[in-house]
């Protein structure tokens, strides 16, 4: 921000913000804000909080002097690990004169932990040529950030049983060609996952089974909600065959892009293990 940057309407200030335009919209504007606002001095203390501040930290006019979120509050970075310096960043953007904005968690006094977005920006009162004061606003991201760890979990607990399953998972695009191959594929039939990615999965079918196996799967196109099972042999890397069940599922990913999901394990039908 530049020197004088003007903030009218906010009382109880003197020297603090120009006291021009619509001071009344302006009050408005500030009090009826979803985020966190903050003004703090150049210790760090508050000069100023709207109501937002006070209805999701309990900061009010009474902490009006006081450090933000010192003792009994704790800061953990983003990353969850306890940040070393106790505070926001304040002071940091009051030398440099640059805005910083980064992630938080803040709990304590008897409160939850929030998760929080902090924009810090610097500036000046319209007479001075230093950045003694701190605009601080903080966006709540606490639901974001439940939703997000949620999604990381369950996503940890699939690739761990797809990871961990005797089972073959293979994603084929709509022309055959393997898009992943879970770990299992290595220990059953001795190629690497990243050998096959990009590879026709036909090309593994055994030249007597390849027929059936392809109108299996453009079956599996054309009639995506019905169950299907198909036999076949697949080739080793050690160039025997070894026979497969495989049941396949059709799914349509977020951006629109059709996926076969094929779930394969080692069978010993009579005819078909030669």
């Amino acid at each position: 921000m530049s020197a004088g940057f003007p903030i009218s309407g906010l009382t109880g200030l003197p020297g603090v913000f120009t006291a021009s335009g619509p001071d009344e919209l302006f009050r408005y504007a500030v009090q009826a804000m979803h985020d966190a606002l903050y003004v703090l001095d150049a210790s760090g203390h508050i000069l100023f909080c709207n109501t937002s501040a006070e209805r999701r930290f309990g900061t009010g006019p009474d902490a009006y002097g006081r450090p933000l979120f010192a003792h009994p509050w704790s800061l953990l970075n983003e990353d969850g690990s306890p940040n070393a310096d106790g505070a926001l960043p304040s002071a940091r953007a009051l030398k440099t004169g640059v805005p910083y904005q980064g992630t938080f968690g803040i709990g304590g006094c008897q409160r939850e932990m929030r998760w929080v977005v902090a924009t810090i920006v610097p500036f000046r009162r319209p007479d001075e040529n230093l950045f003694t004061l701190v605009l601080v606003t903080l966006r709540d991201i606490t639901d974001e950030r439940r939703h997000r760890d949620a999604l990381i979990q369950r996503e940890a607990y699939y690739r761990s049983l797809i990871e961990n399953s005797y089972d073959i998972i293979t994603v084929l695009d709509h022309q055959g060609t393997i898009c992943f191959e879970s770990p299992s594929i290595e220990r059953v039939l001795g190629y690497s996952p990243t050998e096959l990615i990009g590879r026709k999965a036909f090309d593994y079918v055994h030249p007597a089974d390849r027929p059936r196996v392809l109108a299996a799967f453009q079956n599996r196109i054309q009639n995506p909600k019905m169950k299907q099972a198909t036999v076949y042999r697949a080739l080793h890397k050690n160039g025997g065959w070894i026979a497969f069940e495989t049941v396949s599922t059709f799914v349509e990913s977020e951006s629109q892009r059709t996926r076969i999901i094929l779930n394969s394990r080692e069978v010993i039908p009579p005819n078909t293990a030669k």
